[in-house]
Parts: C-alpha cells; structure tokens; sequence
C-alpha cells in the first residue's frame, strides 16, 4: 500500500552515506560489464542499511515502489533473466514480497552469487540464451547491458525514496 509523500515514516536531519565509488575495471567487457552490474546491485542494497521494516516497506506512490519492493524486485528480474531466460533452467514463479527486510537482503546476494556464477562461467560474451527470451535468443552481452540499465534505473529510484524517507543521500 503506497502512502503520500508527506507521510514519510520517519524524518532526520540531512544525512550522507558514504559513497562507495563507480568501478573503473579495466580490460574487456568480460571484466567492466560485470563489476559495473555487481556495483549497481551493492548500491541499491545500500539504500536499505538502517532502515526498520516500516521504512524499507513505505512507498510515496500509488504503485507501492518501496526499497523493500525494489530490492525483491531485482533479485526476482535478475533470476529470471540469467538462470531462466539465459541457461534456460527453472521455471519462472510468481513474484513476492518478502517478509522482512534481511530476508529480503539475503535473497539479493544470494542470487547475485548465482548469477556472478552464471556470468563469470561464460567466457563468450555471443553466447546466445537457451531460455525463452519471446524471439530470438540474445546473448549474455545483451542481457548483462538490460540489466545494468534496469538496475540503474531502480538504484536510482532507491535514491529518491531514501531521500524522502530520512534525507540520507549517497551511493
């Protein structure tokens, strides 16, 4: 359930994260794509540190985007697309809300361990998927680029919700 914005959970004083830096990989895309997308994934789960289940579950939007959802969200898009679509393994189950915060946290590193698996034992980045993609397979390469935009665009929602929960900003 989404409330409005100026319902925010709890309100602080201007607070700054630490910013935890772009990686500047060197070599191939073998190296960049990856650590760019593990980058993008350790910062949205940053947004979530300190926050109680109140605040990880609050949403300023009718749509019910909170971090919580977000970051179930990610690990949800994120299965789908590298064991799913890519290896063509396991079915696609129904999307859900986890109950707490850490669990939710927890899920998200553990399929990123997966899916940095998946990546990391795939040296050619044409290699086509095996999964249903609805068309033609792509390959790793293009699933690694959708996903590093996706995650950005959902980090960066993750950034304005915190924003508004507590004032905290940072990476």
């Amino acid at each position: 359930m989404a409330c409005a914005p100026h319902h925010r959970p709890v309100s602080v004083a201007f607070v700054s994260m630490a910013d935890i830096s772009t990686p500047r990989t060197a070599g191939p895309e073998t190296n960049v794509l990856p650590s760019t997308l593990r980058y993008l994934r350790e910062s949205l789960i940053r947004k979530a540190e300190g926050l109680d289940e109140q605040s990880a579950r609050w949403s300023p939007v009718a749509s019910g985007t909170s971090i919580l959802w977000l970051i179930d969200h990610m690990a949800f898009v994120e299965d789908i697309w590298f064991v799913n679509r890519f290896l063509g393994e396991s079915e696609i189950g129904p999307f859900a809300l986890s109950d707490s915060l850490p669990a939710a946290i927890e899920n998200y590193r553990a399929v990123g361990r997966r899916v940095d698996a998946i990546i990391d034992d795939t040296t050619d980045l044409d290699t086509p998927s095996r999964g249903d993609v609805g068309g033609d397979p792509v390959s790793m390469r293009w699933i690694l680029t959708h996903l590093i935009g996706e995650l950005a665009r959902h980090a960066g929602h993750a950034d304005i919700i915190r924003e508004m929960i507590d004032e905290t900003t940072g990476r």
